[in-house]
């Protein structure tokens, strides 16, 4: 929490150094080298950043608009949900960078290397300079694009022109009596209601992947793919036993994926910051509990399961809570950790130990065919079909439970 605002730092070390939540507003850093340092969830506003080295730094969640990193050497380094619009990184060197759901409106990369490892999941690549357009940069990197689709416009035919040298011929003129038409009135059209089941997390909600590289990345649901590898598990729980037993487990399937769905949902908070998003039905894992408990259930003071392997304790319930996305992702163990917290893949919608049963076909077929043979084992339809031609029915039709 301290206050570096307008202070002269050029060609400074900043080595192995925390200084997060903290006020560079303005500060002169050309040339400075940051190895190692943390700077989460800072205000870098106006300050100068040109010709600087970077290697396994972090500016996480900071205020980085209009930054100027000319020349600069960035390596193995974090701008995770920071705000880049507007920033020039012309002539740099990104070598192994995440930009992962950083703002990148408008931001120059005019004659920057830019490495294959970088990684831009979930960023907002709009207007982006210098890397052949938006679309094409992203179409390999998910990144987003928010290109607006041009309105045609009307051509006007032109009609036969009338010869002059035609003499008319003169025709009798009938007599009509005009009937009056009614004028179309636009009726609004109507408006979204949101989505009330509960099934799913919102498409914000992220998730901890390992990539073929080795590396953990936060990874949003609208990004997450089916093989993908999510953390089930905290390094201290982990198990020995088959190809998945670990931290990590593979996306088997989606029993929910609709990009564009408004939904109310229940926002867990958690005393040391974190927040989990679900939608009320959802199950999550309450410290001290036998049973998985309905988000919307969870009261303040219960301890909820967090990737720093401690349990901490919720200090607030919100629900109501509108967002956009219904997306389930499902793993061998019915367990995944989002947004830091460890919740159950299943929901109200079946009793978790049936939901279990009917997804082991999906599970054998894992075993036996290996992740790469399960991505195209699935229509792309499949999501819709698995809750509502088999969840929703065996709900509607099962006996209340004791």
């Amino acid at each position: 929490n301290a206050s570096f605002a307008q202070a002269s730092m050029v060609d400074s070390v900043f080595i192995n150094g925390t200084f997060d939540d903290s006020s560079f507003s303005g500060a002169v850093l050309s040339l400075a080298s940051f190895i190692g340092a943390s700077f989460r969830r800072n205000d870098f506003t106006e300050a100068l950043f040109d010709g600087v080295r970077m290697v396994s730094a972090s500016f996480e969640n900071s205020e980085m608009q209009v930054i100027d990193f000319g020349g600069s050497q960035l390596l193995g380094s974090s701008f995770l949900e920071t705000n880049l619009s507007k920033a020039s990184f012309r002539g740099a060197t990104l070598d192994n960078i995440n930009f992962n759901r950083a703002d990148l409106v408008g931001a120059d990369f005019t004659d920057a290397n830019i490495t294959d490892d970088s990684r831009f999941i979930g960023a907002d690549c709009t207007d982006i300079v210098g890397v052949g357009g938006c679309v094409s940069f992203c179409a390999t990197r998910r990144c987003i694009c928010n290109v607006a689709t041009p309105t045609p416009t009307a051509t006007a035919t032109p009609g036969p022109t009338p010869d002059s040298s035609a003499t008319p011929t003169p025709t009798a003129t009938p007599t009509t009596t005009a009937t009056p038409t009614a004028s179309p009135t636009s009726t609004p059209g109507p408006t979204p209601t949101p989505a009330d089941d509960g099934v799913c997390f919102p498409a914000d909600a992220t998730v901890e992947v390992l990539t073929k590289n080795d590396m953990v990345e936060r990874v949003r649901m609208d990004a997450l793919r089916m093989g993908d590898r999510v953390r089930v598990r905290t390094a201290g729980s982990v198990v020995a036993g088959g190809e998945d037993d670990g931290e990590f487990e593979s996306v088997l399937m989606f029993t929910h994926k609709e990009q564009n769905t408004l939904a109310r949902f229940v926002t867990v908070i958690l005393e040391d910051g974190r927040r989990v998003t679900l939608t009320r039905g959802h199950y999550v894992h309450v410290a001290g509990e036998r049973k998985l408990v309905r988000a919307e259930d969870v009261p303040v003071g219960a301890h909820l399961r967090t990737e720093s392997e401690k349990d901490v304790r919720v200090s607030e319930v919100r629900t109501g809570v509108l967002s956009r996305g219904l997306f389930n992702p499902q793993t061998s163990s019915g367990v995944l950790y989002v947004d830091g917290v460890r919740v159950s893949c299943y929901t109200d919608a079946v009793p978790p130990v049936l939901a279990h049963v009917l997804l082991a076909p999906i599970r054998l077929a894992h075993a036996l065919l290996g992740r790469a043979a399960l991505l195209f084992s699935l229509p792309s339809g499949a999501p819709h079909f698995v809750h509502a031609r088999i969840l929703a029915p065996i709900k509607a039709h099962m006996l209340p439970l004791p």
